[in-house]
């Protein structure tokens, strides 16, 4: 099977768990990409995945849907470093540019066969720690949390 062959059959796989789910999503099967929206705890979560045939990869971003004001970009940076070192899978990215923060999960198959666990573990996984520390994120970026209190609630 060539890469392209086995790209297109984990985009199937992935596809039939979203479906399983019974979630409305967007795909484009010629880019192999992904794109849905859920409603989380407190903040609605966008979600986009791609299945890169060259890699061998699949991988999942979830853009926190605010930015940290210039004068917040330190302390979001510093609060997305101690969320971060805890993290067991995944890690937020943080733009110290425009104070924009995503999620990114990634796995490669290359090599594996994958089934519906794989999928519904890196749903879950990317759900479940977003929905914990989004609105904990907004907290700090709106002066509402300071970065000490922060620091002293999810630091290790």
């Amino acid at each position: 099977m060539d890469n392209r062959e086995k790209a297109v059959q984990v985009f199937e796989e992935f596809c039939k768990v979203l479906d399983s789910r019974g979630w409305h999503y967007n795909r484009n099967d010629e880019n192999l990409k992904i794109d849905l929206e859920i409603r989380g705890d407190d903040l609605t979560m966008d979600i986009y995945a791609n299945v890169d045939e060259n890699m061998q990869r699949i991988y999942m971003l979830s853009h926190l849907p605010f930015a940290f004001s210039e004068d917040k970009r330190l302390d979001g940076a510093i609060a997305t470093s101690v969320v971060n070192y805890n993290l067991v899978d995944g890690s937020f990215d943080y733009n110290m540019k425009n104070g924009r923060t995503v999620f990114r999960m990634t796995n490669s198959f290359k090599g594996c066969e994958v089934g519906p666990e794989l999928f519904n573990y890196l749903i879950d996984c990317m759900l479940y720690t977003v929905d914990e520390y989004n609105e904990k994120f907004f907290m700090v970026s709106v002066g509402a949390l300071s970065l000490d209190d922060f620091i002293a609630k999810y630091g290790e």
